[in-house]
């Protein structure tokens, strides 16, 4: 009820009590006052007042929002003046369209766009959304002064002034890539040997008898990922040991910043690792998680894998099939280009069966620990992926959520777009604490993306790995079912797609040979 209001009592009602009748707030206490019908037809005739007062508001939002307005707007990646066609769904969201027929839902905070979910800043949808408010506003009013009480005029100068500095952004972002790809294609040509074991079966025969039992692999330091300047990080997960007494040790090492282990997802100090209880390997203090710092590849890095996992065997520590070993990947090289995000789609669905084959070898001796379990912690891609192959009109805005419809997949991309964790999680390695076999497994969930990033057939320096890239795709469990790839096919164009070298091919062959194909369901 509006405060102020004289009730049929004759008294002035205050906030939250009404006029006239006995008792307070409405109520008559033990049994019904004189003046009760009385407040209650005071009480219909405010509802109905307010109720009134609603329905004009709400038609004349609806005037508002009737639409569709025109605008122009800069394209910050075309470099030219766009329209787009903005339609109101209410006050502050609209459908925004442009001129190739697709449609973002836009609010004056966030877009559904590609440009917003990977960059988290101003896309050009919400910049049309702000210009059409305006427009909306003086087609309702005569005049419009935007929130804050910037006039238009004055606005759009700073709208301008904001869009020139994205663009400045963009374009160093921009020059950034190209330097960064640079230096990998020239770091890629100089270690590149020419073979293909795909069409060299002497070639192959010779580096898997080289690489099957591991002994010839060798834990690298200086160099690891192929030129490759991309961020990673890594999760161990261990079963046996005490997870207070492999904190205190990792803390003595200066690995961790606290003795003591941290809550789940509990808060982490920048550069520094951290170790935590997992429900699906604690058993009280028994077990855990120890989680990296953002890494790249330097020697330091390396170092402290080899140290994490001496600390956690040495105080008990051991993995079984409850364990997983994620490899986290900076999606940065994937950014915006749709084309990239179908690539790596198709590589990890085309070469599904020999990347969970590689992902129970080493330490695991063959056995993924997703069989019997239906694959809950890492699932294979779902089946709605393999249009990813035939269909070149693909939605930017549905390509994560139908590669990896939550986070339980082998391939995981729900943190992309998330601020620090912007990042392709590759969720189908069994745990291990050999740091060797960490380190292959880094090899090669960072390659993958690299190849999605890199390799095009209409680039010379790519063009030949990318015609290894599958046409269809080749499922977990479809070898099993068809019998073993007597000749190791899958595998051998596997390695020629993301690798170009034989040291880099060994460690890979490393985990395949002491492996099997894994049936998806036993």
């Amino acid at each position: 009820m509006p405060k102020g209001r004289t009730g049929r009592g004759g008294g002035q009602a205050g906030p939250g009590r009404v006029a006239g009748g006995s008792g307070s707030g409405g109520s008559a206490g033990g049994g019904a006052g004189q003046g009760d019908s009385s407040v209650i037809e005071d009480v219909l005739e405010v509802i109905s007042q307010v109720a009134a007062t609603a329905d004009q508001d709400a038609a004349a939002a609806n005037q508002l929002v009737t639409g569709p307005f025109e605008v122009e707007v800069p394209s910050r990646t075309r470099g030219r003046t766009d329209r787009l066609t903005v339609t109101f769904v209410s006050a502050d969201e609209a459908d925004v369209s442009s001129n190739s027929g697709r449609s973002y839902r836009t609010s004056v905070d966030r877009c559904n766009c590609p440009d917003y979910i990977y960059r988290r800043g101003a896309c050009r949808h919400m910049e049309a959304l702000n210009r059409a408010v305006g427009m909306r506003g003086r087609g309702s009013t005569g005049s419009h002064t935007p929130a804050g009480g910037v006039p238009a005029p004055e606005q759009t100068g700073m709208q301008n002034e904001e869009y020139s500095n994205l663009q400045e952004l963009d374009a160093a972002e921009e020059q950034q890539r190209r330097e960064r790809l640079a230096r990998w294609e020239e770091y890629q040509r100089q270690h590149d040997d020419g073979t293909y074991l795909s069409r060299d079966e002497n070639a192959f025969e010779s580096l898997y008898e080289l690489s099957r039992d591991g002994s010839n692999i060798e834990y690298e330091y200086e160099n690891v990922l192929g030129g490759s300047e991309n961020t990673f990080g890594i999760e161990i997960e261990f079963v046996g040991a005490d997870i207070n007494t492999v904190a205190r040790d990792l803390h003595a090492a200066g690995l961790v910043s606290s003795p003591r282990r941290g809550g789940y997802h509990a808060s982490r100090t920048p550069g520094m690792w951290a170790i935590e209880r997992d429900g699906s390997v604690s058993d009280g203090d028994i077990g855990g998680e120890v989680i990296s710092p953002v890494l790249r590849d330097t020697p330091e890095t390396w170092r402290q894998l080899e140290k994490v996992c001496e600390i956690v065997k040495r105080n008990g520590g051991l993995v079984n099939m409850r364990c997983g070993g994620h490899v986290h990947v900076g999606a940065d090289p994937l950014d915006e280009s749709t084309w990239r995000w179908i690539r790596l789609a198709r590589i990890a669905a085309g070469f599904e069966d020999v990347i969970y084959r590689m992902a129970a070898g080493g330490e695991s001796q063959g056995r993924h620990r997703g069989e019997g379990g239906g694959f809950h912690y890492s699932a294979p891609a779902p089946r709605g992926v393999d249009r990813f192959f035939s269909n070149r009109r693909v939605s930017q805005s549905s390509l994560i959520s139908e590669i990896s419809p939550s986070r339980y997949f082998g391939l995981n991309l729900r943190n992309v777009g998330q601020g620090q964790k912007n990042t392709v999680e590759f969720r189908h390695f069994n745990g291990t604490l050999d740091p060797k076999q960490i380190q292959a497994n880094v090899k090669i969930a960072n390659a993958i993306v690299h190849a999605a990033e890199n390799l095009r057939r209409n680039r010379d320096s790519t063009r030949e790995r990318a015609q290894f890239i599958p046409g269809n795709p080749n499922r977990l469990g479809e070898t099993v079912m068809s019998g073993d790839d007597e000749g190791h096919s899958q595998v051998r164009r596997f390695v020629d797609a993301i690798f170009n070298n034989s040291r880099d091919k060994a460690a890979a062959l490393w985990l395949y040979a002491t492996s099997r194909w894994q049936a998806r369901y036993s």
